[in-house]
């Protein structure tokens, strides 16, 4: 349950994939064909209504932002986040916790969250500008700020092109050591369970990885979903590994999860595809 949550960017790819584990939540869209259902709201033309929506809400989860686009574009990660604290500070919301991504550390890992932020590709970049953007906001309030969370996300299962994208082959790139890409994964179970905890616990920390312990071989993850993988040489630049050490996460949340595994990953992504399609 997450009665006293408010969950803002629930129209995203992400958002709709979390909603069924969230009953009781307040969920708001920018876009109307995707609110349902929340309530549809543009934040940046009516931040009064905004402050509204999460008026008094225990804890404001801001999935709101942008994967691509020109720099003008990628910038509104920062403004969606700069809103929706504001929103909350006008609205009285105890806590908020931000979604931003490993992708702000580049290639390699694993990395704790200590770890400068270091990216290869314009959607990190947009991301750790966010980050950097919610920092000072925070400094600038002091005291009078509400508890804020930035959550660094690996790949969600389900909620990137690699399993969301159909039945047919998918296409990966060879990697400049021969090898394929491997990533951070969570499932949208284990990933709404973490930021349920979040929401309802104690004062977390400021910054938290949030994945299951170690990577997962995208090439195996693909085959797992019973997908034929068409391999394509990538960019020279293109990270082969992008891993993140959520140890912090756990051990806040008193839990300890299985590591990432591919055949497991894609049991709970058809789970809940299952149970929101019955």
């Amino acid at each position: 349950m997450a009665e006293g949550m408010v969950v803002l960017g629930a129209g995203g790819r992400l958002g709709r994939l979390l909603r069924p584990f969230w009953a009781g939540a307040t969920f708001q869209s920018r876009e109307a064909r995707r609110a349902s259902p929340g309530g549809c709201l543009d934040p940046l033309a009516d931040p009064g209504g905004l402050a509204r929506v999460v008026s008094g809400a225990r804890a404001v989860v801001v999935l709101s932002g942008v994967t691509g686009g020109p720099p003008e574009v990628l910038a509104l990660n920062t403004t969606l986040a700069v809103a929706a604290l504001e929103a909350a500070a006008r609205g009285g919301a105890q806590r908020v916790l931000i979604a931003s991504t490993a992708a702000v550390y580049g290639g390699g890992g694993p990395f704790a969250e200590e770890a400068p932020a270091a990216p290869t590709g314009a959607y990190g970049a947009a991301k750790a500008a966010m980050e950097d953007a919610v920092r000072d906001w925070v400094a600038r309030r002091g005291a009078g700020a509400p508890e804020v969370a930035i959550l660094r996300i690996g790949n969600v299962a389900g909620a990137d092109w690699l399993l969301g994208s159909g039945a047919g082959p998918v296409a990966l790139h060879r990697c400049a050591g021969g090898r394929g890409p491997r990533r951070s994964y969570i499932g949208p179970d284990a990933l709404a369970r973490a930021i349920t905890a979040l929401a309802a616990g104690p004062r977390p920390p400021a910054v938290l990885n949030l994945s299951a312990p170690g990577s997962v071989a995208m090439g195996d993850l693909a085959r797992a979903a019973g997908r034929t993988v068409i391999w394509r040489d990538g960019p020279a630049d293109a990270p082969e590994r992008v891993e993140i050490d959520p140890a912090r996460l756990w051990t806040f949340l008193g839990a300890h999860p299985p590591a990432a595994d591919a055949a497991a990953l894609v049991a709970a992504w058809r789970a809940l595809a299952t149970e929101v399609a019955a």
